[in-house]
């Protein structure tokens, strides 16, 4: 997640001093998004593979013209909401692993 903002850093310093929030919601929703939905596929598949699988799917679809843009500030609520659903699948995920290990 740090190296995410810190690589989105000066896009947040001009959209800061532009006054969109728009933008810096979706640079941190992007930031949030993608470290819960590696953790969540890892938990529950117990591999990188479905993680793997879900990211390229998310490069192919914009080539097809689908929006699966999570850095849109449009989408912010709905990418962070999705985020915290995807941290309480993978603690789940872990606590059931844990149990039945």
């Amino acid at each position: 997640m740090r190296l995410a903002v810190a690589t989105a850093g000066s896009s947040l310093v001009h959209w800061a001093a532009a006054g969109n929030l728009g933008g810096i919601e979706g640079v941190l929703a992007g930031a949030i998004f993608i470290p819960a939905l590696a953790i969540a596929c890892g938990a529950l598949s117990g591999t990188t593979r479905l993680f793997e699988i879900a990211y390229l799917v998310r490069y192919i679809g914009p080539m097809n013209r689908t929006s699966f843009d999570f850095t849109q500030g449009a989408y912010a609520p709905e990418f962070t909401a999705a985020s915290a659903v995807l941290f309480a699948m993978a603690v789940g995920a872990r606590k059931l692993r844990l149990f039945y290990a």
